[in-house]
């Protein structure tokens, strides 16, 4: 749990940044007399700055993150019911469900 939050941090600060630089590029643009590129360099940076997460991550559920982690890892083949890990020769049966090409 403690990747997540590192990588969750670590975008929000990317975000911030992002918009930190596009607002100061159409502060720049605008004083050259470049309007459409600071309104463009504007719009981005409210863009950008306004999808910036602003929760908490230490007030999400830690269950429903193992949940989500869960449902991505376990992928199982629908013949022998081994689990298919990444890296294997995998394709969708009869009942398009996923399965180990060597079991077909």
């Amino acid at each position: 749990m403690e990747l997540l939050t590192q990588l969750k941090r670590r975008g929000r600060a990317v975000r911030l940044v992002a918009a930190a630089v596009l607002a100061g590029v159409a502060v720049r643009s605008l004083r050259n007399g470049k309007r459409l590129r600071g309104l463009l360099a504007a719009g981005g940076a409210v863009a950008v700055g306004t999808t910036t997460p602003t929760l908490d991550p230490a007030v999400i559920d830690d269950e429903q993150l193992v949940d989500v982690a869960i449902e991505t890892d376990q992928l199982q083949c629908s013949v022998c019911e081994a689990a298919i890990v990444p890296g294997q020769s995998r394709r969708p049966n009869a009942d398009n469900k996923p399965a180990h090409e060597a079991c077909l």
